[in-house]
């Protein structure tokens, strides 16, 4: 009798336990917050870049070579007079930009007299200088002004005339010129040169002077930073 009575009361606590354990873990599972849904969204940034060039090799010459025909009105004063006389010959002049409106010009230039009276007569100018180029805004699209200036040496000669006896001569005199320029672009690549105004002058060893006024004409090629 003791016995049943100690398992129908074991059984009743176990009945018991479970009853109460089961509404507790319904309720505890029921007060659990949600969980936050996850929300995944895409942006897409699209950075658009834009590219401009400030390197003005890129849209000018770096490098130019002016080429042409000259003319030079020669000209020897001293203390009873002075010799006049034209001249005619070719230039080149090598030019090597610094900065937009610097540049580093190198000088070529014969010349010869054509005229009975100095046929013999044979000029060759080596000068080197800086150049000075002008952009104007309203002018570039046509034509690009410039102004140099430069030092350098001629040299002038004479051969030996047998009808007169005179022995040949052959002097080199220290020498400065300077001149004012234009360029007139055909294509990019290719230009009209246009030099209206040029001087130089030097002294010979027997004191006289040199003066002589030149023209020149002829085309230049041109060669860009992007190539």
């Amino acid at each position: 009798m003791k016995r049943l009575i100690f398992a129908v009361g074991i059984l009743a606590l176990s009945t018991a336990l479970i009853a109460e354990s089961g509404p507790a873990s319904s309720s505890s599972s029921s007060s659990l917050p949600n969980a936050p849904a996850i929300q995944t969204s895409t942006t897409t940034t699209t950075t658009t870049t834009t590219t401009t060039s400030t390197d003005w090799r890129h849209n000018e010459p770096i490098f130019t070579m002016p080429v042409g025909g000259s003319y030079m009105l020669f000209n020897v004063n001293n203390q009873t007079g002075g010799l006049d006389s034209s001249t005619f010959g070719w230039f080149i002049a090598p030019t090597m930009q610094v900065t937009r409106h610097l540049a580093a010009r190198f000088d070529l230039e014969q010349d010869y007299d054509p005229h009975v009276q100095l046929q013999r007569l044979d000029l060759l100018r080596l000068t080197a200088g800086p150049e000075l180029t002008f952009h104007v805004p309203l002018l570039s699209k046509w034509a690009t002004p410039y102004v140099y200036a430069e030092g350098g040496a001629t040299r002038l000669s004479f051969p030996a005339d047998p009808a007169t006896g005179n022995s040949p001569f052959i002097q080199w005199e220290a020498t400065a010129d300077g001149g004012l320029g234009l360029q007139v672009p055909i294509t990019r690549r290719i230009g009209f040169l246009l030099i209206p105004a040029e001087y130089s002058t030097f002294q010979l060893d027997n004191s006289n002077y040199m003066g002589n006024f030149s023209a020149k004409a002829g085309f230049v090629l041109n060669f860009y930073g992007d190539h």
